[in-house]
């Protein structure tokens, strides 16, 4: 018996480069966001202005004042968590305000 083996050349060295997918875009919170009313689970800022504030937890320094200019707000703001540096608002209703200074005018634990 006779076995003939043809001999192949070694294969060519390849080199396998993995690119790892790019992180999804998360899109950076507004600066300044402006609202008659927000509605939220939790609402974060460095400084929020707001003429009344319903909270279950209020968390930052609290200065009481007796009447916040809030300017040119308009429409209602839903959502679990809303984010921005400053907060302009008429009325905030949340389970907790998280922000460095709280202005506000009428302050309710819920």
């Amino acid at each position: 018996m006779r076995i003939e083996v043809n001999p192949q050349p070694p294969p060519a060295s390849s080199t396998t480069v993995i690119v790892p997918a790019p992180a999804p875009a998360v899109p950076a919170p507004p600066q300044v966001l402006n609202a008659d009313q927000i509605k939220a689970h939790l609402v974060r800022a460095d400084t929020i202005y707001a003429n009344r504030i319903q909270a279950d937890e209020v968390r930052g320094q609290i200065h009481q004042t007796r009447d916040v200019r809030i300017g040119d707000t308009r429409g209602e703001i839903k959502a679990p968590e809303v984010a921005a540096s400053v907060i302009y608002a008429d009325e905030i209703t949340a389970n907790s305000v998280v922000a460095q200074n709280v202005y506000v005018r009428d302050l309710r634990r819920r």
